[in-house]
């Protein structure tokens, strides 16, 4: 069920849970990176978290969560890899709520190629398929959810729907069927 709303909720993930999807990606992704720490904010240079090396003070991972549709996941890690200007990590992961499948495969290629950089996606099925790889992570998705889902259920209002549907007798009728 988790996997299904989790799903659904990404899917209907818009502009409008930018915030939430960064602080659900990011949290996400420290099952895997454990020293991973959060930036964001509207001046983050497409940096919303990074793992900086203890050594030598280098980012050595960058995340960039987006909402943006899938068609636009290429234009988006293209502008933010400009940004760097030569201060490029060696690992680049790309969040985002769309489903991106192979789409990226030559930017891949092309990031290694030329900044020997590694782009790793983490898109809606790669997010699915991880929902109850951990207590944290099922708690992560079940308010990541919530947050996307809950206003359109508070918007249906079931009992408001069925009750202009339904005459008086057919809602006593119902009522008594489902109790």
């Amino acid at each position: 069920m988790l996997p299904k709303q989790l799903e659904l909720a990404l899917k209907l993930t818009e502009e409008q849970h930018a915030t939430a999807f960064e602080r659900f990606a990011n949290a996400f992704l420290v099952h895997d990176y454990p020293e991973l720490g959060a930036i964001g904010g509207k001046k983050d240079k497409g940096v919303d978290a990074r793992v900086v090396s203890t050594t030598s003070g280098e980012r050595v991972l960058v995340v960039q969560s987006c909402v943006s549709p899938r068609v636009k996941a290429r234009t988006k890690i293209l502008e933010t890899i400009a940004k760097f200007k030569g201060d490029i990590p060696a690992t680049f992961v790309y969040c985002t709520s769309a489903a991106v499948g192979m789409d990226l495969d030559e930017t891949k290629r092309e990031l290694r190629q030329r900044f020997k950089t590694v782009l790793e996606i983490c898109d809606a099925p790669w997010f699915v398929q991880r929902v109850v790889s951990s207590e944290d992570r099922i708690r992560l998705c079940e308010a990541y959810a919530a947050e996307v889902l809950h206003p359109l259920f508070d918007e249906v209002a079931p009992n408001k729907l069925y009750s202009e549907i339904l005459s008086e007798a057919e809602d006593r009728i119902a009522t008594r069927y489902l109790e």
